[in-house]
């Protein structure tokens, strides 16, 4: 009997479990998805690890040389890089994230050390990245969902594909159908963490325009403005050089 892969059950949130941290920075993410009992240790692990800013333990670790750690212990830290990143991009697939990081090479050969750079500012600029970043999904794998059902709209059009790119003059709609939903997204996060100023928001009408467009500055390597977001550790460079 052949199987569909396609409609295999894929349990999203246990992959929280191994990686031990609160990849969701909005609280309302953890008290809506993760109620029922089974949680409660990884919620309270979690919220052990919210009162320290910093791990002693992790400065020697990211610091050391790739080759002072064997082989097993550094092919096991630079998976977990890449499933953070990806979990916190909304689910990223490899296929995808490893288009991007190719992209993002080609695209920067005489500035290497800027690649990372490149490459968040290419996931920052995207349609679902953006709703979640004003605040209108709990997630950036919700804001995928309401994409797909055709609720979201850039300049009048209704978008179907969820990796979509803005610029600078694009406006973002919601229909008359989820109103009530995203305004209770807006109340219950207080407007929490603040979206950044490239973003001009009524969350009155539910609108939101691109003020200028994200490009590459030389200026934005010590001034990280857009990507304040993380509330962990994630070594970008791993992910990149695990392409590369």
């Amino acid at each position: 009997m052949l199987v569909n892969n396609s409609s295999r059950y894929k349990p999203l949130f246990k992959k929280y479990l191994r990686l031990k941290e609160k990849l969701n920075k909005n609280d309302i993410f953890f008290k809506t998805k993760l109620k029922k009992k089974k949680w409660k240790n990884y919620i309270n692990y979690v919220q052990k690890q919210t009162h320290f800013s910093y791990k002693y333990n992790d400065w020697v670790k990211y610091n050391l040389s790739k080759y002072t750690i064997s082989q097993k212990n550094f092919f096991l830290n630079t998976l977990l890089n890449k499933q953070r990143f990806s979990l916190v991009y909304g689910f990223l697939k490899n296929h995808y994230l490893n288009k991007l990081i190719l992209k993002a090479t080609n695209h920067l050969n005489t500035k290497k050390f800027s690649i990372k750079i490149l490459l968040l500012l290419m996931l920052e600029k995207q349609l679902p990245v953006i709703l979640f970043r004003s605040n209108f999904s709990k997630s950036i794998k919700e804001s995928k969902l309401l994409i797909s059902h055709n609720h979201i709209k850039v300049n009048g059009f209704v978008i179907k594909k969820p990796y979509t790119n803005l610029k600078k003059g694009d406006t973002i709609t919601v229909s008359k159908n989820i109103n009530k939903f995203v305004k209770n997204n807006i109340v219950i996060s207080n407007i929490w963490p603040l979206p950044g100023k490239y973003l001009f928001i009524n969350y009155k009408l539910l609108e939101i325009t691109m003020l200028k467009n994200l490009t590459y500055n030389i200026n934005q390597l010590n001034n990280l403005d857009y990507f304040t977001h993380f509330n962990f550790w994630v070594d970008v460079s791993l992910v990149i050089n695990r392409v590369k």
